[in-house]
């Protein structure tokens, strides 16, 4: 490839990347942590496992040792 439609397409990414509609930080973290609150409830990660066989990090079985 030449290194001009190379520069055509980092300019054409570049004019891409630029014209994305930005949102600040601050917002956009406010309403991560709201959607975390409002789905806190059905996350197993912090309630756990209402049934231990629905667990599938369980261990299926331990080892004997013969």
């Amino acid at each position: 490839m030449s290194s001009v439609s190379t520069k055509k397409k980092l300019v054409e990414q570049l004019r891409q990347e630029a014209s994305i509609d930005r949102q600040k930080v601050s917002t956009v973290c406010k309403d991560i942590i709201k959607f975390c609150q409002d789905h806190e409830s059905a996350d197993v990660l912090v309630r756990g496992w209402s049934n231990q066989k629905e667990n599938p990090f369980k261990e299926k079985a331990g080892c004997l040792i013969l």
